[in-house]
């Protein structure tokens, strides 16, 4: 129930001759969640989570605190991998989660806290550049000094991003427990100081300070990829690699080498830095739908960077794309795909059965396995 509901007017002098006005309201113990419609799906599960001590609202940005053993944590992170976002961030801490009141008269103790952004706070997030862009997004953030919860029988499904703070970093010992749920961030850490030089020199050579770095996500990705991420810079220019693979050990691969074509009367398009990274992931075509699957992931990667930098005009600062919220191009109903097996080569034939106003044309795909049906190489006509 519901123990006390204040709403306060918060005046904010922000050392100029301007004043900002911000409306929030809090609340004590559990309450019935209102739902955003700028909510992802999902969201409002991890809310009525049980165990609610305290909640805020500040201009559309909520704030959720609540008590949990480990057991219900885990239930937690189950309903947190299931939101549509195609962020979603598990932040870890060392100390006690603690927090004050609005009015600053009250503090209270938590084991985990949810943040959802929606109203006028997401729109400050998404229009200023100086804000980070992972609050646009969902997060789960886990206190763990009260010792109600412990990180060693944690299991975090997949798609959670887990983020091991400084806080626990500074502890050998608790850090010790905590890194193998961290298994992302090294990786990230390698990740991040080979493109921030590369960010800088792509700028000045492209002269676009604009260019940034997304990352891209997708079904298939997940499923033929799971120990890789995928990169794109924000360029399609040919004199700059445009697309990387980060596998979980750090490795870096570049995908983004221009095809090539055959010289024979085939007419062949060859993709040979996706058919080398594909080759090493040890991908078995046993059927035509996974075929047809194979070809589509191909699709996806090779256009990355143009799909990126297309959508990114609409939807400015965003640092993740998922395939699932973001389609592009004709309309997946508007294709049809068939694959027949022949010898050594599955072929995909990509027809084009929508609207004659849609400009678009058939294609028709090969991939080549060997032996024991797995994948070697990728080709398109043309």
């Amino acid at each position: 129930m519901c123990k006390a509901r204040h709403a306060v007017l918060f005046l904010c002098v922000l050392g100029i001759p301007v004043v900002a006005f911000a409306l929030a309201t809090e609340n004590f113990g559990d309450r019935p969640i209102e739902v955003s419609c700028d909510w992802y799906d999902g969201v409002a599960v991890v809310a009525q989570s049980p165990g609610m001590v305290y909640s805020r609202w500040v201009n559309g940005g909520e704030s959720f605190y609540y008590k949990a053993d480990t057991n219900t944590f885990n239930n937690v992170l189950q309903k947190f991998a299931a939101v549509s976002s195609p962020v979603r961030r598990l932040v870890i801490e060392a100390g006690p989660g603690t927090a004050k009141a609005l009015m600053r008269d009250v503090e209270f103790a938590y084991d985990w806290k949810l943040d959802v952004a929606s109203g006028i706070y997401l729109g400050m997030l998404i229009s200023d550049n100086t804000m980070k862009k992972d609050l646009i997004y969902p997060s789960v953030t886990l206190f763990l000094g009260s010792g109600s919860i412990n990180p060693e029988q944690l299991n975090i499904p997949a798609g959670i991003d887990v983020i091991i703070a400084d806080s626990v970093r500074k502890d050998p010992v608790l850090f010790a427990k905590v890194q193998k749920l961290g298994c992302w961030v090294d990786a990230l850490d390698t990740w991040c100081q080979f493109v921030q030089p590369y960010l800088e020199k792509t700028r000045k050579d492209l002269n676009d300070p604009t260019i940034n770095c997304v990352e891209i996500r997708g079904q298939r990705i997940s499923r033929y990829l799971p120990k890789h991420r995928i990169f794109v810079i924000e360029t399609t220019s040919f004199s700059h690699s445009n697309l990387f693979a980060v596998s979980v050990t750090g490795e870096i691969t570049d995908l983004s080498k221009p095809m090539l074509a055959s010289s024979g009367s085939d007419k062949r398009l060859d993709y040979p830095s996706i058919s080398s990274f594909l080759r090493h992931q040890q991908i078995r075509i046993t059927d035509a739908d996974t075929a047809i699957s194979v070809v589509k992931l191909t699709q996806e990667l090779f256009s990355a960077a143009k799909t990126v930098v297309r959508i990114k005009l609409d939807t400015y600062y965003f640092a993740v794309f998922d395939d699932r919220l973001y389609p592009s191009g004709c309309k997946e109903d508007y294709w049809q795909y068939t694959a027949e097996k022949q010898t050594t080569e599955w072929i995909v034939k990509k027809k084009f059965i929508g609207p004659p106003t849609c400009l678009a044309y058939s294609v028709t795909y090969g991939v080549s396995v060997d032996q024991n049906d797995l994948v070697r190489k990728v080709w398109s006509n043309f």
